[in-house]
Formats: C-alpha cells, sequence, structure tokens
C-alpha cells in the first residue's frame, strides 16, 4: 500500500502484517526508515486501506475486515478507531 503518511506531498510505502495487525510506514523512498503502529485485530485477515479521512492532508492507515467492518484512524498512531462503518 502506499500513502502520504507526512503530509510532505510524496507518496510512500507502506506495509501491512495481519498476524500482528502492525503497519509499517516509510517516511521517504530513499531509505528504509519505518513507524511502526498496532493497529485493529490481531489474526484475522484485513484488507489495509491508506486515505486521507479528515481532510489534513496526511494519509492515514484503515482497515477493511469481515466482523468488524471499515475502521481507521485520523493520525499514524496506536488506539482505537477515529472512523467505524459497517460493511453490509
Amino acid at each position: 500500500m502506499i500513502g502520504d503518511w507526512d503530509g510532505d506531498g510524496v507518496a510512500t510505502l507502506g506495509l501491512y502484517d495481519d498476524v500482528s495487525s502492525r503497519f509499517f510506514l516509510a517516511d521517504t523512498n530513499a531509505r528504509v526508515a519505518m513507524q511502526e503502529i498496532a493497529f485493529g485485530p490481531p489474526g484475522e485477515r484485513s484488507l489495509p486501506v491508506a486515505g486521507d479521512w479528515d481532510g489534513d492532508s496526511d494519509d492515514t492507515v484503515a482497515l477493511l475486515n469481515q466482523r468488524l467492518g471499515f475502521i481507521a484512524r485520523n493520525t499514524n498512531t496506536e488506539g482505537i478507531p477515529d472512523l467505524t462503518f459497517e460493511l453490509t
């Protein structure tokens, strides 16, 4: 997945490990400096999604999960979802 994690106008790489439910976000495309964020239920098959959910020019992490629906954060930090939508 790709996103502009720091709002600098440059999209960079993000990886998601669904076993541990951790995101690894790169700050630049020149190095492998990554931010690690735990978010969502570990061990469930979730689809990672990136987007600017609150219009602040920073892309943040979200998950599509069969049990929980769509859950998203407005910052790339650990915590409870800022947005939740059920999938029908």
